[in-house]
């Protein structure tokens, strides 16, 4: 029936929430934060490719790659391991790009930091 339909749909979407919410719990802040500036270098600033070099530029502007290389490195393979992003060689170079988990827990980390910005607003008369 109709009903029990829209009640699996509800359970699946719960399902959902609560699978987000334990991926969200269990980043670190820094993990997050890899993930969100890969999915905004992605989306925002129209990039094709994500490279760990171009990632390193955006994160850390005005710092030489080769010194926040090996850090870049650890979270790439941490965010790997967790299924949270891919890499793939074209030629010599490192391509990274979100899994759909990925994508989902960088939307939802968007989501979240708009939401406690709203909320932390300050009036301007102030």
């Amino acid at each position: 029936t109709i009903y029990e339909e829209n009640s699996i749909e509800e359970i699946k979407e719960t399902d959902k929430a609560e699978s987000i919410e334990l991926d969200l719990i269990s980043l670190t802040f820094t993990q997050k934060s890899f993930l969100k500036n890969i999915y905004e270098l992605k989306t925002k600033h129209n990039r094709d490719l994500v490279t760990p070099k171009s990632l390193a530029g955006y994160m850390y502007p005005g710092r030489r790659y080769e010194s926040v290389r090996t850090t870049l490195s650890e979270y790439l393979n941490i965010l790997f391991e967790l299924g949270l992003i891919k890499k793939e060689r074209i030629g010599r170079r490192l391509i990274i790009k979100l899994t759909k988990k990925g994508e989902e827990l960088s939307k939802e980390i968007i989501k979240r930091e708009k939401k406690i910005k709203q909320k932390i607003r300050v009036p301007d008369d102030i």
